[in-house]
């Protein structure tokens, strides 16, 4: 399994490209961000919605998510929600440390952007 960090690079990555003619995306997202948040999470903030910014990305394999496949979606692979099953050591905290990865990509891509 990825590190939650990793998988956030990873959309956060997608996100680059898909905002890459629009100035970039960081700089739209406010701060805290909580992903378990509809409005509030990076999909929500971006594209009105957490389902509308997984279609507009072309990440169409999230319905294990929703139905609580074992299997993990692209949603999960790209940072953008929780596998459903975590080990029992990871599972108290996910949600925060979910939180502050994207948080940390907003950070890395707003200080490049001063730079």
């Amino acid at each position: 399994m990825k590190t939650v960090a990793a998988r956030v690079a990873k959309g956060a990555r997608l996100l680059d490209k898909a905002w890459a003619n629009e100035g970039g995306w960081a700089h739209r997202v406010e701060r805290p961000i909580l992903t378990a948040i509809d409005n509030v999470c990076p999909l929500g903030q971006l594209y009105g919605g957490y389902l509308e910014g997984l279609d507009a990305l072309g990440l169409t394999d999230y319905r294990p998510v929703i139905h609580d496949s074992d299997s993990e979606s692209q949603a999960v692979t790209h940072g953008f929600h929780l596998p459903r099953r975590l080990p029992q050591d990871e599972s108290s905290d996910a949600w925060y440390d979910l939180d502050a990865a994207w948080q940390a990509a907003v950070e890395e891509r707003l200080t490049e952007a001063i730079l």
